[in-house]
């Protein structure tokens, strides 16, 4: 396949409104991702062409008008149909910031972060919000406080226009209880360092087999898939705060730089350099 045509995907994002990116590709034929998970609430809009989109293991076609929505740590896999063109939008946000929004308009889940249970939406207000609000944030002429007040009204909706409530899908909560989310904490404040399968089966008392298969079937991705993705988003963070490549290939945990390269690449369908010198584009 041939590599993604990265002038057609830009990356935008504030020190101002630290709590939230925006991804945007114009020409995503060839931008194909691993199953991964974020460490954000993600959604985005498909506003062209074709793509499968997995989560939660069910397979799911988007075209114009789908909007995908993804629970932090949501395993999922979003990919171009073959031969066919793919734009859409991706806004990340710190689900810290979604949280205290989220209890100002009573729609948490006692204190903690109210999942969402829908994964995919065709509501073409939804869609159409979601649309205006990557432009404005993309907007040079709208200042913080324009962009910060779009993004309030957008997500202070959004509750009404898919959960109607904002409960706490309970499914979503147990599936990350108990044995496995002890595991995804272990490896998640152990992802720097040079971890083997012993160390996690030994701190949770599961053998090798059962913990493979178990966190697999849960999550939908292997417990050393899970520990890339980890580091993955740990040196997205440090691009973002302007920390050098190779400083950060190895405060994360990888081998060497072109280690770093190849599986940033894989996971976020961009270079660490081509993230880390996004810039702030025009609508």
């Amino acid at each position: 396949m041939a590599p993604p045509n990265t002038r057609n995907q830009h990356f935008w994002r504030d020190n101002a409104l630290p709590f939230v990116e925006l991804r945007r590709v114009a020409d995503g034929h060839a931008v194909c991702y691993e199953r991964h998970s974020h460490d954000t609430f993600s959604i985005g809009t498909v506003k062209g062409g074709y793509s499968t989109y997995w989560n939660r293991g069910k397979i799911h076609e988007t075209q114009a008008g789908s909007v995908v929505i993804l629970n932090p740590e949501d395993v999922h896999g979003c990919n171009p149909v073959a031969g066919a063109d793919w734009c859409y939008d991706m806004l990340f946000v710190d689900p810290d910031w979604l949280l205290d929004l989220q209890i100002e308009i009573d729609a948490d889940a006692a204190g903690k972060f109210a999942m969402f249970s829908d994964t995919l939406s065709h509501d073409p207000c939804l869609y159409a919000g979601l649309l205006g609000l990557a432009d404005t944030l993309s907007d040079r002429d709208t200042d913080v406080l324009g962009k910060e007040t779009a993004l309030v009204s957008f997500f202070g909706d959004l509750h009404v226009q898919l959960d109607g409530t904002g409960v706490l899908d309970r499914q979503v909560s147990l599936r990350t209880g108990g044995k496995m989310a002890e595991v995804c904490d272990y490896i998640r404040s152990r992802c720097h360092e040079n971890v083997s399968l012993d160390d996690i089966c030994g701190a949770v008392g599961y053998s090798r087999s059962y913990l493979v298969r178990v966190f697999k079937k849960t999550f939908g991705m292997t417990p050393y898939a899970y520990l890339i993705n980890c580091r993955v988003q740990r040196a997205r963070h440090a691009l973002r705060r302007g920390q050098k490549i190779a400083d950060v290939a190895l405060e994360t945990g990888f081998a060497d730089q072109a280690h770093f390269q190849r599986m940033f690449k894989r996971l976020m369908a961009a270079t660490p350099r081509q993230y880390a010198r996004a810039q702030e584009m025009a609508a």
